[in-house]
């Protein structure tokens, strides 16, 4: 088929995780409560409450 559909024109994708073993190796310090927040602060919200 030349048009199989779809809306977007790329779509991504990714993975989010959270206090991983490799991280406990490496030193790194992460937990939900600080991963929440790093997520709070960089997502860019682009509706209002109740939109």
């Amino acid at each position: 088929a030349a048009n199989l559909g779809g809306q977007a024109f790329w779509s991504l994708g990714g993975l989010f995780l959270v206090d991983t073993p490799m991280q406990r190796r490496l030193g790194v310090k992460d937990s939900f409560d600080l991963a929440w927040q790093d997520w709070q602060g960089s997502a860019q919200w682009d509706r209002l409450d109740g939109e």
